[in-house]
């Protein structure tokens, strides 16, 4: 952009961008949250401005009377005749579709791009409380960790898309095939990978096995049980409230919690880091700076 080897890039999942220079491969503006670019003249889409370039990519596939059709941003393409689509694929197309949602003004894919979260504040009424803002949770691999809910109150998957339909969506109204085929989408959404996996080096893997120890001796096992989901079923009081009083959470899953940008219920802690340093969640004593560096190598590779 601006002729000057700038390129704009924006992240998938939450409204942050970077600018990167192609030329040196610099990044500059790393924190850009909530901030949108300049514009050139023209280039406005609808009520939220973005950059021509990346609306050039926002081209989605669509099944419309048996055809395949990439539609996105005024351009149509049809790609011809195409088989009968499957429940999850059904449901893929519902959950990018605003045609459950009130007024047809919003998707799921609004506050879970890709399947994954925004990372903003919402009060969908899923706690069966109002005036209580929520963190969105990401939907990736959301198969796995029941219950569901911040409160934890839902214990089926199809009765939690039912309640964000009517709650969050305020769907006016839906089928139970609609109901069944989100729910076989959401089936195939696999956790988020870590942007830290573990690598082969052997000061690495030690550094994991310290990370790994300090996670279950701290008792952090009680409330994100391994291997496979890392949390469990219950809600449990972690000293944290919200606005009415709730003090009773259940866990989010920590797979792939390297991909967060903001934690706990109301996001108050801005980084993985600040969730021991500043808000010294479940510790019962301060970690030195090698213990943290460990714990958190641990957590980045899940």
């Amino acid at each position: 952009m601006g002729g000057n080897n700038i390129v704009v890039v924006k992240d998938a999942f939450a409204r942050r961008y970077v600018d990167v220079d192609v030329v040196d491969r610099v990044a500059s503006n790393p924190s850009g949250k909530g901030v949108w670019p300049p514009l050139p003249a023209g280039d406005n889409y609808g009520t939220r401005p973005y950059p021509r370039a990346l609306n050039d990519m926002g081209l989605r596939a669509q099944y419309r009377d048996g055809k395949e059709i990439l539609n996105g941003y005024g351009v149509s393409i049809v790609l011809g005749p195409a088989p009968p689509l499957s429940p999850a694929e059904r449901g893929e197309e519902l959950f990018n579709s605003r045609e459950l949602s009130a007024n047809r003004e919003k998707s799921c894919y609004s506050c879970h791009v890709d399947g994954h979260s925004t990372y903003q504040l919402a009060d969908t009424l899923g706690d069966d409380t109002t005036g209580t803002p929520k963190r969105i949770p990401t939907l990736l691999g959301i198969r796995l960790t029941d219950p569901w809910a911040w409160n934890g109150k839902q214990r089926d998957l199809s009765e939690q898309v039912r309640k964000s339909l009517e709650t969050t969506m305020h769907a006016k109204e839906f089928t139970q095939q609609q109901v069944g085929d989100l729910v076989a989408y959401l089936h195939t959404l696999e956790p988020p990978p870590p942007l830290e996996p573990a690598t082969d080096d052997s000061a690495d893997q030690e550094k994991l096995t310290r990370g790994e120890m300090l996670f279950q001796n701290l008792g952090c096992t009680k409330c994100h049980v391994p291997p496979l989901t890392f949390t469990s079923p219950d809600a449990y009081d972690v000293g944290l409230i919200d606005e009415k009083g709730l003090a009773k959470f259940n866990p989010p899953s920590l797979r792939g919690v390297s991909q967060g940008y903001t934690f706990f219920h109301d996001g108050r802690a801005k980084s993985l880091g600040e969730v021991f340093t500043v808000h010294g969640h479940m510790l019962d004593r301060a970690l030195s700076d090698n213990e943290l560096a460990d714990l958190l190598r641990f957590l980045r590779s899940l």
